[in-house]
């Protein structure tokens, strides 16, 4: 293919200079070899304390009440519905 094009890699256009497979299976182990480390945990679980989610599930689980959660509300008060309906109007007219 590189005769047929007439450039050939290391002659008219530079070798890699990185093996891009060997790169990334390192990259992964090394990414790997510190998510399975006790600090990375900790710190998954400290971000996951600050910010996980606070909605209280609407099915009942164990050790908890079964008392239906209370309807989210957007900003201005209006109710939250399971099934938004958004319509997009690409010619510049109300829809």
């Amino acid at each position: 293919m590189q005769n047929l094009v007439s450039c050939v890699i290391g002659t008219d256009y530079p070798s890699p200079i990185v093996d891009h497979e060997v790169a990334a299976r390192r990259a992964r182990e090394r990414v790997w070899a510190v998510r399975r480390g006790d600090a990375f945990r900790s710190e998954a679980r400290a971000i996951l304390i600050r910010h996980g989610s606070r909605k209280q599930s609407s099915v009942p689980r164990r050790g908890r009440s079964s008392r239906p959660v209370a309807p989210q509300a957007t900003h201005d008060g209006a109710p939250v519905t399971n099934s938004p309906q958004l319509t997009l109007d690409l010619n510049g007219g109300d829809s």
